[in-house]
């Protein structure tokens, strides 16, 4: 046994939109309330995304990095159901040899993947994976968890007791009409004109959410890219 001090400095993703007074007070239904539950809803996909992607590598003090960055994995051997086994018992193995119990693993991946598994069949017209669905299910006795934020043919192994959280637990939601805002151009290029919503008649509406992330051990999750399986 090894102890070690972690400390998860607290980070926030946050959102501004800006609408006109007129649009706020007129709509119906309400565009304020529509674009509180929008500005949410795009939170929580950013965090997804920044959870789970391989491919983000995080920005120190500003950003995590993802789970799954630099943690081992492998591309898919072939597309049968019997590569699907073999792949597995290579994502299992790497996690045995590093001595990471077996016990309370779990899936993420795309619900396109899991559709994919769950319609292949054996030589008898049976399901090989009978408990996944497009929202998730089990396999091989680990939940799965499918999100459209797992990038595209991939698939992750990890251990959630090893994955340490720092949450607020929730977005909260502002509205102004006094505050100066920097507009970008509607394609995220920054703009170069400052605007003031109190001048403009404007209502601007803020989400953000306090969360930070990190694995416990490096070793405890593994990922498999180009997965075709079923295809």
């Amino acid at each position: 046994m090894a102890f070690d001090t972690v400390q998860l400095r607290f980070m926030k993703v946050a959102k501004i939109v800006v609408i006109s007074d007129e649009l706020a007070r007129f709509s119906t239904p309400s565009a304020e309330a529509l674009v509180r539950a929008d500005l949410a809803a795009g939170l929580t996909q950013a965090i997804d995304e920044a959870f789970i992607d391989p491919n983000n590598s995080g920005t120190t003090d500003i950003k995590p990095a993802a789970i799954s960055n630099g943690a081992g994995n492998s591309q898919a051997s072939g597309t049968a159901a019997a590569d699907f086994r073999v792949d597995m018992r290579t994502a299992l193995d790497d996690l045995i040899s590093n001595n990471i119990p077996l016990s309370g693993l779990a899936i993420a991946t795309t619900p396109t993947l899991a559709v994919s598994l769950s319609l292949m069949l054996n030589p008898l017209g049976q399901q090989e994976f009978p408990s996944i669905t497009a929202e998730g299910g089990s396999l091989m006795g680990m939940p799965v968890y499918t999100s459209q934020s797992v990038p595209s043919e991939t698939l992750i192994v990890f251990k959630p007791s090893d994955i340490l959280i720092a949450d607020d637990g929730g977005a909260s939601v502002d509205v102004s009409r006094e505050a100066t805002v920097l507009m970008d151009d509607g394609e995220g290029t920054p703009g170069t004109t400052s605007i003031n919503l109190w001048e403009q008649n404007a209502v601007g509406i803020r989400a953000e959410r306090y969360i930070n992330w990190t694995r416990r051990r490096d070793e405890s999750v593994y990922y498999l890219t180009d997965c075709e399986y079923g295809s």
